[in-house]
C-alpha cells in the first residue's frame, strides 16, 4: 500500500519510501501502482522535481509518451537551472524517438551550456548530433567528454559507434 501520513516513518525519510516503492512497482511492471506511489509523495513534495522525472519515466514505460515528455517538462521548469532534468528529457527523446527534433536538439543545447564539461551531457549531445547524421560534430562532443573523463564507458561507445557508421 502506499505510504501515506504518519506511519513512523520520519519525515526525512517519507520520499525515499516513497521513491523505493515506486521503483519496486515499476520493477513488477504495475505502472499503475508506480503512478499512484509517486502522486502520494507529489502530494507531500509539490516542488519536488525528481518526483516529475520519475513519474515521467513511468508514464513512459506505461506507454503514455506524451503525458511522459509534460512530467519531464514540469521537472525542468522546477529546475531549470540543472542539468540532470534536461538530460532525463533527453534520454526520454532518444529512447522513445519523442519529437527529436524538436525536444532532444534543443535540451541538449541547453544542457551543455549549463554543464560545459560534463562528460554525460556531452555524451548525450554526441548521441543526438549521431541521430541526425552529424559525425563530425558528434565526434568533436565525444572528444570533449573523454578529455573530461577519458574512462567515461558511454562515450567510448558514442566513439565506437561514429566510427561503425563511417566505415
Amino acid at each position: 500500500a502506499p505510504i501515506r501520513g504518519n506511519v513512523g516513518i520520519p519525515s526525512d525519510r517519507i520520499l525515499p519510501a516513497h521513491l523505493f516503492l515506486a521503483y519496486y512497482w515499476t520493477r513488477q511492471q504495475d505502472y499503475d501502482q508506480a503512478r499512484q506511489v509517486i502522486a502520494d509523495a507529489q502530494a507531500l513534495y509539490p516542488q519536488n522535481p525528481l518526483l516529475l522525472a520519475e513519474m515521467g519515466n513511468v508514464l513512459s514505460l506505461s506507454g503514455d509518451v506524451r503525458a511522459a515528455y509534460e512530467a519531464y517538462t514540469q521537472a525542468i521548469s522546477l529546475a531549470p537551472g540543472d542539468p540532470a532534468y534536461l538530460r532525463y528529457a533527453i534520454r526520454f527523446s532518444l529512447t522513445y524517438n519523442f519529437e527529436f527534433e524538436q525536444v532532444a536538439l534543443p535540451l541538449a543545447r541547453q544542457a551543455v551550456i549549463l554543464a560545459p564539461n560534463d562528460s554525460e551531457t556531452l555524451d548525450l549531445m554526441a548521441q543526438v548530433l549521431i541521430r541526425q547524421g552529424d559525425l563530425s560534430n558528434a565526434e568533436r562532443f565525444v572528444q570533449r567528454a573523454l578529455q573530461s573523463q577519458p574512462d567515461f564507458a558511454p562515450a567510448r561507445l558514442s566513439l565506437g559507434i561514429i566510427h561503425l557508421m563511417r566505415s
